[in-house]
């Protein structure tokens, strides 16, 4: 094989395994631009006037936690969160496979960033490309919401509501009769009027955490903090439908949520 095609073959090669930097390559035109899986009767949604450009996306991470904040050319920002757990993995996943899909393009145009920067992340671990392209995503809607000065709700065609702060001890390793204390014990010092349990085991196929636990602790706590207060139960993909329905009936009988 000569040299010159040699290269053009491997280069082809480095490119689709992904190892070339996305910014060497430039998007097709933007007037040829197709949505990813949309029918052809879609339309962008388009919040904000075009115009502006994106100057800088910085995140800011701190244990669980990471905050991003995405400013535009006439100096406003918006800001949004990359889902939680190993946030440091996520935030570097941005700044490395998401931003340079966003940097310098327009933010009237989130569907096709968007679209974009899926498209050439095929490849990649899926949960942390998604996580990271969703604190972009908010920070951007959130920077809509700085420019039209409306609850991102309402731009989206809903209302802004008013939601209860509750507590939870995101536990499953607590007693029924434990975490029925702890949460009465938050409603008389802090004035929580909401709070939140765990139930089943995180993907557990319908096994519980401890035998009996979620059909206990439900009740339990439903009583240590009266009937006036929201309960809310999370399983994290516990249960099969069948499995699910018959939990959701200890839930109903105790004026609970899921």
């Amino acid at each position: 094989m000569k040299r010159r095609n040699f290269i053009a073959t491997t280069g082809a090669a480095a490119f689709a395994a992904g190892t070339i930097p996305l910014q060497s390559f430039s998007f097709q035109d933007e007037k040829k631009y197709y949505h990813q899986g949309r029918t052809a009767s879609y339309k962008d949604f388009r919040i904000i006037d075009e115009g502006l450009r994106i100057k800088s996306i910085e995140s800011f991470t701190k244990g669980a936690i990471s905050l991003v904040k995405v400013t535009v050319d006439n100096g406003k920002a918006g800001w949004g969160q990359i889902s939680t757990y190993d946030a440091d993995i996520s935030a570097t996943v941005m700044h490395r496979k998401v931003a340079s899909f966003f940097l310098g393009k327009d933010p009237a145009k989130i569907d096709e960033l968007c679209d974009k920067a899926v498209e050439f992340n095929h490849k990649y671990p899926w949960s942390f490309v998604n996580r990271a392209l969703g604190g972009i995503d908010t920070a951007i809607w959130d920077l809509y919401g700085q420019i039209k000065e409306k609850p991102v709700a309402e731009l989206l065609g809903a209302k802004s509501l008013t939601h209860k702060a509750y507590g939870s001890s995101m536990r499953r390793d607590i007693s029924p009769e434990d975490e029925a204390k702890r949460v009465a014990e938050l409603q008389q010092k802090y004035g929580f009027e909401a709070f939140k349990i765990r139930i089943g085991s995180s993907t557990g196929r319908n096994k519980d955490a401890s035998p009996g636990r979620t059909e206990k602790i439900i009740p339990t706590v439903r009583k240590a903090i009266g009937w006036n207060a929201d309960l809310l139960a999370d399983a994290n993909s516990c249960y099969t439908p069948d499995k699910a329905i018959e939990v959701g009936r200890i839930l109903e009988q105790n004026k609970a949520y899921q």
